[in-house]
């Protein structure tokens, strides 16, 4: 490894002190944000769908929608009309069919978590 002259090492300071600027700068904008949410309102769970017999087939609806989300009124992506989307459970070794329907104006596909 070749040493570090002391140009080099003036110029990674320098981008050091940039960096941390930048950063410091962006979470005092963070903090001014108009979209803080409502405090106190009730959180609402999702549906549940439960496989039954080793089996769960279900239809997601992917499409754009309005209504309240954080104690403000939003338009946002959902599944089956909702934000976020149903939970699914399942036993380990059950089947899982789904058809995802998409109403979005562009392409999309479905994520998971925890399978």
């Amino acid at each position: 490894m070749r040493p570090l002259s002391r140009r080099r090492a003036l110029q990674l300071g320098g981008l050091g002190v940039a960096g941390i600027v930048v950063g410091g700068a962006g979470l005092a904008w963070a903090g001014t944000t108009r979209y803080d949410p409502v405090l106190g309102g009730n959180l609402t769970a999702p549906a549940v769908l439960t496989s039954a017999a080793g089996n769960l087939t279900v239809t997601l609806e992917a499409a754009a929608g309005s209504g309240p989300l954080a104690g403000r009124d939003a338009t946002t992506l959902r599944y089956n009309g909702s934000v976020p989307g149903p939970t699914l459970h399942l036993r380990r070794g059950d089947h899982l069919g789904v058809d995802l329907v998409n109403h979005l104006d562009q392409p999309s596909n479905l994520h998971t978590h925890g399978l």
